[in-house]
């Protein structure tokens, strides 16, 4: 229904309905419908700008965030094609906000988080499972007096463990104090030559996240002012990472990946050797024994809400 809302800009008559007396004439659509290719842009478009007539500025680390701030009042909102999360400091500025989206829009308030794109949000007296943004931002605010709690990122790769193509898995998990709020595993998009090179794309890959992660933490109102840790069990990268130099095991690696250094020199990064057996990111990237493979599912907090 969302795209009947918006109107269409640019028109042009489909093939195989183009008249022959009247070339130039075409079917007018007023409003946008499903599979145009502008209708989701048209569709962002509007929403957005009705946002930012009303005091919501958008995310420069994610341009579906969109954050509003009037003196001690706060409101986020998360929009990704018709899914919305709002959340805020005050019940009532939500309220009154949600009441003004639906005189504008045609939408449908489904009251607490339960669903979010594929992800189940389940609350009990004491815990939130799976996502909890409203949680989250309220820890956030009972600490915003003292500095936001350090980020501890995990990260791992396996070489060449893909059986068919020899490229290797980059793993991580991101800890916002003893929250996680991150976690990844991706085959790397090709052979890694070395050992060293898989466990350094990790890294970059795991930064470039925690970068994005930290940007939007900026954003919120909560800046994270002490460097970042990352925890790798690879002597050799973590000694790469603080000593930039060419070295016959790294020398092959893409300057893309020095940026981390860059990081690091520049105090966002500290890097913290951990031996296998604590390494949490474990779990993303290697075959386990069940044994293993619960300590690591435990110490990562997953839990089952049943």
């Amino acid at each position: 229904m969302l795209f009947f809302m918006v109107i269409l800009r640019r028109r042009r008559q489909p093939p195989g309905f183009v008249h022959s007396q009247f070339p130039h004439h075409l079917c007018r659509i007023r409003k946008a419908i499903y599979d145009l290719k502008q209708a989701p842009r048209v569709w962002f478009h509007r929403f957005s700008s009705f946002l930012l007539s009303h005091g919501f500025v958008c995310s420069r680390s994610d341009n579906s965030l969109f954050i509003f701030r009037r003196n001690s009042d706060i409101i986020y909102l998360l929009l990704y094609v018709d899914d919305i999360i709002v959340t805020g400091n005050y019940p009532k500025i939500v309220t009154r906000f949600l009441s003004l989206l639906a005189k504008c829009f045609a939408m449908k308030n489904l009251g607490d988080l339960r669903f979010f794109l594929g992800i189940h949000a389940s609350r009990t007296s004491s815990v939130y499972f799976s996502l909890s943004i409203r949680h989250l931002h309220s820890w956030l605010l009972q600490r915003a007096s003292r500095d936001c709690p350090s980020i501890i990122d995990y990260l791992d790769a396996d070489w060449a463990g893909c059986p068919d193509t020899s490229h290797s898995t980059s793993g991580f998990a991101i800890f916002l104090g003893p929250k996680l709020i991150s976690w990844h595993s991706k085959k790397q998009p090709t052979v890694s030559w070395s050992f060293t090179k898989a466990k350094y794309r990790a890294v970059a890959f795991t930064v470039q996240d925690t970068i994005h992660v930290r940007s939007v933490l900026f954003e919120l109102g909560f800046p994270v002012r002490e460097p970042t840790t990352l925890s790798c069990d690879y002597v050799f990268a973590s000694y790469l990472l603080v000593n930039h130099i060419h070295h016959a095991r790294s020398k092959h690696i893409n300057n893309d990946y020095h940026f981390v250094h860059e990081h690091v020199a520049h105090g966002d990064l500290h890097v913290k050797y951990v031996p296998t057996q604590a390494q949490l990111a474990d779990t993303f990237t290697n075959c386990l024994s069940p044994q293993r493979f619960t300590v690591l599912r435990n110490n990562l907090r997953f839990v089952s809400p049943a």
